[in-house]
């Protein structure tokens, strides 16, 4: 969903099966956006008490990020990739090139040069790293894992953002208190580090 007295849908991506991408174009002189949520075939296995290998579920994320860089150089957008990934933020990091912003101390610059759209930003686990808990499903076989993320091209640093939950996870708490799914929602601002110490 998205607010149509800011964006337009220009058009749907085909691609990667099990997503959903669209390209949006800012009525309010913002840049394009390309909005893509996607769930791998594989984690509905998880659903259902299976055991994929983890080769099974990054490999169609490995595809799908290599289409959605594609399109981003091609039309000078910005990315937001969410959805149950059906890993952990390390095992993602391993598959697709994510840049650690903890470790490299750098962020990326938003609308970067071709040549920069080449690993992702992962919003969430840029800010609430692993090692702090939380979880972000109740679903049955992936309850208290952390499986959902974010990830993002050139939209800058995640200054802030809203995702994980503390305590246990419990399906029928979460669907009584308003959620959509046993899955809990992601949120996030970005922008410039520097946009901080400007409103502070």
């Amino acid at each position: 969903f998205w607010k149509r007295p800011r964006w337009r849908l220009e058009r749907c991506l085909q691609l990667e099966e099990g997503a959903v991408c669209v390209q949006l174009a800012s009525k309010v002189g913002g840049p394009r956006l390309l909005a893509c949520s996607s769930k791998a075939m594989a984690s509905y296995a998880i659903d259902m008490g299976m055991s994929p290998t983890e080769s099974d579920l990054l490999q169609p994320l490995l595809t799908l990020s290599q289409d959605l860089s594609y399109e981003a150089v091609a039309l000078g957008a910005q990315v937001l990739w969410c959805g149950d990934f059906g890993v952990g933020s390390k095992a993602l990091a391993s598959a697709l090139p994510i840049l650690d912003v903890a470790k490299e101390g750098k962020y990326t610059e938003p609308n970067p040069e071709p040549s920069e759209y080449c690993r992702w930003g992962n919003a969430c686990a840029s800010i609430l790293r692993d090692g702090r808990g939380g979880w972000t499903s109740a679903s049955r076989f992936s309850a208290g894992r952390v499986v959902d993320h974010m990830l993002t091209l050139g939209l800058g640093h995640a200054l802030a953002v809203l995702g994980r939950r503390p305590g246990s996870p419990n399906a029928v708490q979460l669907l009584q208190s308003g959620y959509p799914s046993d899955h809990i929602l992601l949120f996030a601002a970005f922008g410039n580090p520097g946009d901080l110490k400007r409103s502070s």
